[in-house]
């Protein structure tokens, strides 16, 4: 009887190989750009009302950008977003939240597409 097991460690499949290959590439639509820059994030807690925090810009692409800030946001609430080194105002959703040590990893979906190829251009 043949056996349904996995192949043994030391041996690759060809999922396997195809996992390797996909998880160490960027599958990202758009290329992102390493910011630093200040951002203000905005959204209405249920319970407590206005949220205001400053945050730092990690990076950016036109579909959104990933944010460090030192309050958890809660995945699927709706901000208002601006960084004005970034030429950014505008509207978007939580897609994930991660706590790093003492701060929030945020990723943030925009709800428009915001920049083009250079950083310095916003549409």
């Amino acid at each position: 009887m043949k056996s349904h097991c996995p192949k043994a460690a030391g041996q690759s499949s060809r999922f396997t190989d195809l996992v390797e290959r996909l998880s160490s590439k960027d599958m990202r639509q758009d290329p992102r750009l390493t910011s630093g820059d200040a951002v203000r994030l905005a959204w209405e807690d249920l319970s407590t009302g206005p949220r205001f925090v400053s945050g730092k810009c990690v990076d950016v692409s036109a579909a959104g950008l990933k944010v460090e800030v030192l309050v958890p946001i809660p995945v699927r609430t709706n901000l208002m977003v601006r960084a004005e080194a970034l030429g950014l105002s505008g509207s978007g959703v939580v897609k994930h939240s991660l706590r790093r040590g003492t701060k929030y990893v945020i990723g943030v979906q925009l709800s428009e597409r915001r920049l083009t190829k250079s950083r310095d251009a916003v549409s």
